[in-house]
Formats: structure tokens, sequence, C-alpha cells
């Protein structure tokens, strides 16, 4: 089942299955990728008797340039009302992938009585905690006046080929020539299993999409810089978000060894939080997309989050 419920020039809003208890809506990454990368946790979810809806942001383009943070918060609230429609209940079970993660909290906080539980995978929340990592490195450095010409001389897009090469410097050993070895140690095997799932990986990985310079300016000067998310002192539409006023079950998934978002930046919202049930969970051997994306950390998490 995969019902298309909105599908317009900004976003697209799925419905996954029809399932019992509390909905569930899963905000993927939206970091220049499409997002394909939580079909497993869509999967689980699921087969875990849900019902289950997903939203994924199009390409930014001339007409779309200009969405802001605020508008991505609308987007999620239409998505919400849509949910409420057709399931007649006003609460969901939020789920919040990396930079979706980050959202789904400001979210939470504008309408905390509407999130019955909320669970975050490997987000970012606070970007200051001291520790060594590439978003930390990156936010010490970052250059906001030469990003903003970037994306003006983009015609007021955040090309996606540029958010694929940040990314992909990061790693450059592995993703200019580790991974094509990967594929050459598959074809040489004859593992038919493990080229399909190179081939869907890396088809997602070097598909990078354009993001609205305005939203993207935003998150990189008020979020990864300024980190006034934690601090509480970010504004959207005169209103500052504050992370206090969630009071749902908070559950937060952190892989040990991603090396893009710390442990300790995403237990940063369990600090900020009035929620009396609040659980983090690690993946000790788990990279970035494995803590959302493994078969192993995916049974944990359906284990802990569907069960309490």
């Amino acid at each position: 089942m995969d019902d298309v419920l909105h599908d317009n020039k900004y976003y697209s809003f799925h419905k996954h299955s029809d399932g019992s208890g509390i909905p569930v809506f899963i905000l993927p990454p939206f970091a220049g990728r499409g997002g394909s990368v939580t079909d497993k946790l869509v999967a689980k979810c699921v087969a875990s008797g849900r019902t289950v809806y997903r939203y994924e942001l199009k390409s930014a383009t001339q007409e779309t340039k200009d969405l802001s943070i605020g508008g991505l918060l609308q987007i999620i609230r239409w998505c919400h009302d849509t949910i409420i429609t057709e399931h007649g209940s006003r609460e969901i079970n939020l789920l919040g992938t990396c930079q979706g993660g980050w959202l789904a909290a400001m979210y939470a906080s504008l309408y905390p009585t509407e999130i019955h539980k909320i669970s975050l995978f490997a987000a970012p929340i606070n970007t200051r905690t001291g520790s060594d990592n590439a978003i930390e490195r990156y936010c010490k450095t970052i250059n906001i006046p030469m990003h903003r010409a970037m994306v003006a001389m983009n015609g007021g897009i955040q090309a996606g080929m540029s958010q694929w090469m940040a990314f992909a410097l990061m790693a450059p050993e592995f993703v200019f020539f580790g991974r094509y070895c990967d594929m050459a140690r598959h074809i040489f095997n004859g593992d038919q299993k493990a080229m399909e799932k190179w081939s869907a990986v890396n088809e997602w990985y070097d598909s990078p999409r354009d993001l609205a310079g305005v939203w993207f300016l935003d998150a990189l000067e008020n979020h990864f810089t300024k980190n006034k998310l934690y601090e509480g002192t970010w504004e959207i539409y005169g209103k500052k978000i504050d992370l206090s006023r969630i009071t749902c079950p908070v559950y937060v998934f952190a892989g040990g060894d991603d090396d893009i978002t710390s442990v300790e930046q995403t237990k940063g919202i369990l600090d900020k939080v009035s929620s009396k049930s609040k659980q983090f969970v690690l993946f000790p051997e788990a990279g970035h997309t494995r803590v959302f994306t493994g078969k192993k950390e995916l049974d944990q998490f359906a284990e802990i989050f569907f069960n309490c």
C-alpha cells in the first residue's frame, strides 16, 4: 500500500499502511537527498502493525526557493491535519531521522499535546557539545557570508551537488575509492544480493537534491552555527522554539560509529525536554544512516518504541 495524499511542487505525502494504535509519522532527512533512505524504517513500522505516514521534500526550484523553516513546519502541520482527518485522533507518534530529527523536535515543541511519543535517530540537537565530530568542526569554521554568496550565485538555491561534495569530503577515501572496491569485490564473489544492496544505497547517495536557500541558510546560521534550537533562542514567526514544552515520552537513538552526528549531539534534547519518560539507546557499531536502516538496530527500536 502506498497512497499519495498530497503531491505538489514542495513535497509529497504518503500513507503506507492501515493498522492499529496511534499512527506513525516519519520525517526523513532533508539534507540534499531523497527520503528513500527511510524505506526500511517505514517497513519496520508497517510490520509492527501501525498506520504509517511519511512526507518527502522535493528538489528545490525557482518556484520553491523561498521555502522557510516556518514553511517546513507548516508542511508538517498540513500533513498532520490530514492524519487527523483520516484517523480521527489528534495524537501521532513522530519519528525524525537526522535532519528530520531536529525538525521533528521543533514541531513537537509547537504542538506538545498532539505528540504521543517522539523518536529521534542520529539527530543533531546540541551543536556545541565540545565533542570532536564533523558537524562541530564545521560549525567552528563556517563562513556564513560565503554560503549566502554561493546561494545567491545559484539563484537562491543551495545546489544539491554542493551538499554532496561537502559530505563526500568527510570521507573522501571511501567515497571516491573504497566503495568501488566493495562493488568490485561483490562482482568478483558473484554476490547478487550484496550488489543489489550496493546499487540501492549508492543510487540514493549519488542523487543529490537542491535545497531552498532560505531555510538552508536559516538552519546553517541559527541551528548549526549559533545552536539556537538547543539554547531556546530560535524564533520562527516571532515565536521562540522551546524544547522544554515537550512532555511526551522521548526516545533517542545514536550510533557509536557515527562520523556525522556525535552521541553527545543526539543526547542534547534529553537535557531540555520536560518529559518524565526519556530513553537513550546507543548502537555501538552503527554509523550514521545505519542507526535508522540497520536490521538489528530497527528490530531493537521496534521492541522498545512499540512495546513501551
